[in-house]
């Protein structure tokens, strides 16, 4: 009995130990496929935005750049000076200059990037801008883009905040020529590159939203599945128990029924034993008996011949 329910209290352990490690399993899986999948529509979310920008460079250099009025937020840029009609005046004596390609993206990013939290950024290894110069993750990404790369991405650290940064590189097609031949550029370089810079931290609450509901699921089908494996050993322990009590019972009654033919056998043995016992000494009586009749009877018999 002991050994069988040892055996029964092993496979229960052994069944709750793999139940548990599959689910610690699946969890494991889930979480990377949670994260993944975070991941991905971040990136998605990033190219979608980097098209956008690549869109908005490449109608601004088909057209050589847009002249815009000059204001405190649109100055003119001094850093491109060299261009013969910087600036123009209208009939009407109204002043406009000249916005190239980078500085209408750059002014795009900077004044609408915070709306959706997505950060822009045009940059160069030789920006005509020194605050357009770029930063450590993106001078690595650049100089990846010069040995071949054609695209970086990376989870990082910006500001303090979590995000998804990716960049490619920017080649130098006819339009750029305007503003930047003078810098020794020639059609296919790589120019520099548009870089963008998604916050993770929505991306991540949902992630964690979503691996909090999916180990809520898994730990109400661990439960589940412990308590079918512990009623499971209860049934199987009650039932070799039952048959442990039955198979005893059936051992005494047959251990009481050996005693009780052995004391039989026993009692019809002396029994057989006191009646040879009985007939040996009535036959010794008779024999007796039929000795002492006989001797006078044989002297009666001779006397009265």
């Amino acid at each position: 009995m002991n050994l069988h329910i040892t055996r029964l209290r092993f496979y229960l352990l052994l069944g709750l130990v793999a139940w548990t490690l599959m689910l610690v399993g699946l969890l494991w899986w889930q979480g990377k496929q949670l994260h993944s999948s975070a991941l991905g529509l971040a990136n998605k979310e990033a190219i979608a935005n980097f098209n956008k920008d690549q869109a908005f460079r490449y109608w601004a250099t088909m057209h050589g750049g847009v002249y815009v009025p000059v204001s405190e937020t649109t100055p003119r840029n001094d850093y491109l000076k060299h261009i013969k009609e910087r600036d123009i005046e209208t009939p009407s004596g109204k002043q406009l200059t000249l916005m190239n390609p980078a500085y209408m993206l750059r002014q795009l990013n900077e004044l609408y990037g915070e709306m959706f939290g997505v950060k822009g950024h045009i940059t160069s290894r030789l920006p005509l801008r020194p605050e357009n110069a770029p930063d450590a993750w993106e001078e690595k990404a650049l100089i990846a883009f010069e040995s071949g790369v054609s695209e970086v991405e990376e989870q990082t650290m910006l500001a303090g905040e979590p995000y998804l940064r990716f960049m490619r590189p920017m080649m130098v097609s006819k339009g750029c020529l305007k503003c930047h031949q003078h810098q020794g550029y020639k059609e296919g370089d790589v120019r520099g590159g548009v870089s963008v810079s998604v916050p993770l931290a929505i991306y991540m609450q949902s992630e964690s939203d979503n691996y909090r509901a999916v180990a809520t699921s898994l730990i109400a089908l661990w439960l589940l599945g412990v308590a079918t494996l512990v009623l499971a050993y209860v049934r199987l322990a009650t039932a070799a128990h039952s048959q442990y009590r039955a198979t005893e019972e059936i051992k005494a009654l047959n251990e009481g029924l050996d005693t009780r033919v052995q004391l039989r056998t026993e009692e019809l043995a002396q029994a057989r034993d006191e009646a040879e016992a009985a007939n040996y000494a009535k036959s010794v009586f008779l024999a007796n008996m039929s000795h002492e009749l006989r001797t006078p009877l044989n002297a009666v018999l001779g006397f009265s011949k």
